[in-house]
């Protein structure tokens, strides 16, 4: 999943851990430990989601681009102002 489905792909330490099943017999548990990346990932689907607690949170438009803002891989002073101009002001003693 991390790999085939997370763009970029997400770096996962797999650990794996002995146990007993309900059943009494040897087996084991697979623990993915996922570390707080400094980049916004997306899936397949191209959506992000934020992790909160124990749940995951799709992010909106806004909030994913904020989450760029934060993670600095976007700058607010780069972002395009539709309606911005340029003036011709001369400076008094020019």
């Amino acid at each position: 999943m991390p790999f085939d489905f997370c763009d970029p792909t997400i770096k996962v330490k797999i650990e794996k851990v002995p146990c007993i099943d309900e059943k009494g017999r040897n087996n084991h548990v697979v623990l993915m430990h996922i570390d707080a990346s400094p980049q916004v990932h997306t899936n397949q689907a191209d959506d992000v989601y934020l992790r909160v607690g124990d749940k995951s949170k799709l992010q909106t438009f806004e909030e994913r681009l904020r989450l760029n803002y934060d993670k600095g891989e976007r700058y607010f002073e780069d972002k395009a102002v539709s309606d911005a101009m340029i003036l011709n002001v001369k400076m008094s003693g020019s």
